[in-house]
């Protein structure tokens, strides 16, 4: 049984993560707050499972995990990071500490010794792109947020070379599913749809990609157990398509009467930023396909949410 040790469990794509794990058979520690919105849920499915341990631990003191466990794990998943959405994308202060946290991070794996580091990169590294991007693409990130994620990738590579480590950077791309946050596009359109609203929108011509977050949290795994390059990897659904197109398959799904205002919202400071990743370094790698397919998504999603009576 191989031992897993995991932070930001409680997040959108960490919960996912954290139930692929258990149901593959893994033990699992996970790092949490115990200000978390879902540290109740966590502590409460440690009871129910015996593969699950919960360390309270905030990200600043990560370097005390060694007080708390052996030193006999073989994966250290880190996803805890703070400021994901504006206004947090642009602060400094709040992205340095991020990165400052990774840097510990990769410490304590090494003390711990890990055999292997996998770090969530986004798509925002990449900055503005006009056309399809690589892992080969050169990266040019226009936030706080991408800038300092960039460098956690650039100080893990060096970081791993140096002490013989095994590191992924998994640079993820447009993610949703049940749980996602309630402010975002698709979560945002979804609700609005469902209640016949009128939307307003941007002109939505650019292009994006949409992944379902189990189909995300599946290819993070798989680079594990393949135990494939290091480096950084695309994860997509290599669907890019008109960002309007999305919009018009979820009303038809829905059968929803709202009106769609495009153009209603202007781009922010007029620039239209596309997303048209290149994932064939992931598929080559692993033999990955995303398994869910936006329809499918949307489905669960709604699913779901009729037994609930608000969208998170």
């Amino acid at each position: 049984m191989k031992k897993v040790l995991i932070t930001g469990a409680t997040s959108f794509i960490g919960q996912y993560l954290l139930s692929l794990l258990l149901a593959e058979g893994y033990s699992v520690t996970a790092c949490v707050r115990q200000t978390s919105k879902h540290y109740n849920e966590i502590v409460q499915l440690a009871k129910e499972n015996s593969r699950l341990i919960v360390v309270e631990l905030d990200m600043e003191n990560i370097e005390k995990l060694t007080d708390f466990v052996p030193a006999d794990y073989d994966v250290f998943y880190h996803l805890a990071w703070e400021g994901t959405r504006l206004p947090g994308r642009d602060n400094e202060i709040i992205q340095l500490k991020n990165y400052e946290n990774t840097i510990k991070a990769l410490r304590v794996s090494k003390m711990l010794n890990c055999k292997t580091f996998i770090g969530i990169g986004s798509q925002a590294e990449y900055g503005v792109y006009s056309g399809t991007v690589s892992e080969q693409s050169v990266p040019n990130p226009i936030t706080a947020y991408g800038k300092y994620k960039l460098k956690s990738y650039e100080e893990g590579i060096s970081f791993s070379k140096s002490n013989e480590m095994h590191f992924i950077w998994a640079r993820v791309f447009s993610l949703y599913g049940v749980h996602d946050y309630h402010n975002s596009l698709i979560m945002n359109v979804f609700k609005k749809l469902t209640l016949n609203e009128s939307i307003p929108l941007t002109e939505c011509t650019q292009v994006w990609d949409y992944l379902h977050v189990k189909d995300a949290v599946r290819a993070m795994l798989m680079l594990v157990e393949n135990r494939c390059e290091s480096g950084a990897y695309n994860i997509a659904s290599g669907r890019s398509i008109i960002l309007k197109e999305y919009i018009e398959e979820m009303k038809t799904l829905l059968k929803s009467t709202s009106q769609l205002k495009y153009g209603e919202i202007p781009y922010k400071d007029g620039v239209k930023i596309e997303l048209c990743p290149n994932i064939d370094k992931l598929k080559k790698t692993i033999d990955w396909t995303n398994l869910i397919s936006f329809s499918k998504g949307i489905e669960e999603i709604n699913t779901y949410y009729r037994g609930n009576e608000t969208v998170e």
